[in-house]
């Protein structure tokens, strides 16, 4: 029983990641990018294997001028603090994940 457990969990997680990647690309490929703000840095720690890891969120004004607040993709170490300038990805109607494209002026 314990061993369809585990196969059960590495399976959600390789379906989220793989979600996630295409997403990505998806972004990458038909995203409009635009200025935002880093908002919010929420910690989230896994007791299952004493890990942490950190979903960033940014404000920004989409193209129709409304104020929105989203996920933002960044990977890899997040070298971020709350009040951070950056440039962002985002597809029009799908705003509750965006991509990091760059910090402002790069």
């Amino acid at each position: 029983m314990d061993n369809y457990l585990l196969i059960a969990g590495i399976t959600v997680f390789v379906i989220a990641a793989v979600y996630l990647i295409v997403r990505a690309k998806n972004i990458d490929k038909k995203g409009v990018e635009t200025d935002a703000v880093v908002s919010q840095i929420k910690e989230y720690y896994d007791t299952d294997n004493g890990t942490s890891s950190y979903r960033l969120y940014v404000s920004f004004t989409d193209d129709g001028g409304i104020e929105r607040e989203s996920i933002m993709i960044a990977g890899g170490d997040i070298g971020f603090t709350v009040g951070d300038r950056v440039r962002i990805k985002y597809i029009p109607g799908k705003y509750k994940i965006v991509r990091y494209a760059g910090k402002r002026g790069e």
